[in-house]
């Protein structure tokens, strides 16, 4: 499939989940449009697949919007939502709702994959852009808040290996 492709299929994947998820409604940017980094505060929730490709998927969430999306996954208000309350399971349950539904789009039905555990932690803004370079990454704004998705694939060999080897 080509970067293109994966590329559209990320776009509509993310925009699918959240506007049915979430009830959010994500634009598609280009990172290079002057899209603004700096004002947030981010973390960073990634998961492995392995199967008949293996890989992984990681979203770059501002820590302000995984409160919003509590809420919201919740049927919450905003305003009932503590913002200094640890709100990563948000970006957990997203990552992981995206996850099953991308693989999907990508590799159909029938295909069998193994996830690994959802890991979050707070991003450090030196490491913003290492994480991205060398993959397939996917940018939308939703209200004001950049939300990056990341997908990276290798082939997976089919030779047997011994167990003695």
């Amino acid at each position: 499939m080509s970067n293109r492709k994966i590329m559209e299929v990320i776009n509509e994947t993310v925009s699918g989940v959240l506007e049915q998820t979430a009830f959010m409604f994500p634009e598609p940017v280009d990172m290079a449009s002057g899209v603004s980094f700096e004002d947030f505060e981010y973390v960073l929730v990634k998961l492995n697949f392995s199967g008949e490709k293996a890989g992984e998927i990681k979203m770059i969430i501002p820590v302000d919007f995984c409160a919003e999306l509590s809420a919201n996954l919740l049927g919450e208000d905003i305003g009932d939502v503590d913002p200094e309350e640890n709100n990563f399971d948000s970006a957990k349950e997203l990552l992981n709702i995206v996850s099953g539904q991308l693989l999907v789009n990508l590799f159909g039905n029938e295909a069998l994959f193994s996830l690994t555990d959802l890991e979050v932690k707070k991003l450090e803004k030196d490491a913003f852009f290492s994480i991205i370079e060398g993959c397939e990454y996917h940018c939308c704004m939703v209200d004001d808040y950049p939300v990056i998705t990341i997908y990276n694939s290798q082939e997976v060999s089919n030779e047997c290996k011994s167990i003695n080897s």
